[in-house]
């Protein structure tokens, strides 16, 4: 007990991981922009995504930090199709909570029945003219 302290054994790394993204190039975004998405929703995905597609053949880089999918690919045509899917299934009218959602000043027209005219005449009111008197005091 009274002799050196034992050495200890060098730390060992596994085999491909780094110190928590300090071998990252700091210029390089962590997101890749895709320019011809085929989903609904946000056109960036995560480098390491791009970096699978790339890998899978269904896209290729297009600069530094743009992919762009190969629409002829059977897994970027299903995703398109997916994506549409949704708009396509729907065959009712919107209620008016959907409506308040969308561009429109007034959302509650667009579900009123246009068929027939309006009733409105050119003076504005229709039938007599009633004068108002003063009350007498």
């Amino acid at each position: 007990m009274t002799g050196a302290p034992a050495g200890r054994p060098e730390t060992q790394r596994a085999a491909g991981a780094g110190p928590l993204g300090k071998d990252r190039d700091p210029r390089r975004s962590a997101h890749v922009k895709v320019v011809n998405h085929v989903w609904n929703g946000s056109g960036y995905i995560k480098r390491k995504t791009a970096n699978f597609y790339v890998a899978e053949g269904r896209a290729v880089f297009a600069g530094e930090d743009q992919l762009r999918l190969i629409e002829s690919h059977p897994k970027n045509r299903a995703a398109s199709w997916r994506a549409a899917a949704g708009y396509e299934r729907v065959h009712r009218m919107m209620t008016l909570s959907e409506l308040a959602h969308l561009p429109v000043v007034r959302p509650a027209l667009l579900i009123t029945d246009r068929s027939r005219p309006a009733r409105r005449s050119f003076a504005g009111r229709s039938g007599a003219v009633h004068a108002l008197r003063e009350p007498e005091r």
